[in-house]
C-alpha cells in the first residue's frame, strides 16, 4: 500500500504537468492559426492599397469609398478570414475579419498619408483589437 501511495505522489505532479503543457501547446497552435488568416487578410488589401496609389498619383486626392476606388461592396471581399473590406473618409481601409483572426469582427485599418515630397503615399497599420500585433507584424501598432 505504501508504495502505491508513493507511486501516486510521483504521478500525480507529473499528470498535471502534461496536461498544462498540452493545454499550453494547444494555445499557441490557436495563436499561430489566428496570425495566419490575419496574414491572409493583410495581403488581400495589398492590392487594393496599389489600386488606391494610382488613384492618388491620377487624381491627386483620396477616395472614400469602394464606389469611389471602382472596387465592388465591402461585402463583396467576405470570405473564411475577412467580413469587409471597405474604402472609408481619408482613403483609410478597414479590414473586418472573422472569428478565425481569434477576433469575431476585429479591425486593421490602414491610413494613407499624402508624401508631398514623392506625391505617394506612406501607410500606417493600426488595430485595437489584435493586442499582440507588433510582436509579429512591427509594420503595425496596436492602440
Amino acid at each position: 500500500m505504501e508504495k502505491i501511495r508513493k507511486i501516486s505522489l510521483i504521478a500525480a505532479p507529473l499528470i498535471l504537468i502534461v496536461i498544462v503543457y498540452k493545454w499550453y501547446e494547444g494555445k499557441q497552435q490557436a495563436q499561430y492559426g489566428n496570425i495566419a488568416y490575419i496574414s491572409k487578410g493583410i495581403n488581400r488589401s495589398i492590392p487594393v492599397r496599389l489600386k488606391l496609389e494610382v488613384y492618388f498619383a491620377e487624381k491627386g486626392k483620396l477616395p472614400s469609398s469602394n464606389e469611389g476606388l471602382n472596387l465592388p461592396s465591402p461585402e463583396s471581399f467576405s470570405d473564411n478570414v475577412l467580413q469587409s473590406l471597405k474604402i472609408q473618409e481619408r482613403g483609410i481601409i478597414r479590414l473586418t475579419f472573422t472569428v478565425k483572426s481569434g477576433v469575431e469582427g476585429g479591425t486593421i485599418d490602414y491610413i494613407p498619408t499624402p508624401n508631398a515630397a514623392t506625391h505617394s503615399l506612406e501607410w500606417q497599420c493600426v488595430t485595437s483589437s489584435f493586442e499582440n500585433i507588433e510582436s509579429w507584424r512591427p509594420d503595425c501598432r496596436f492602440e
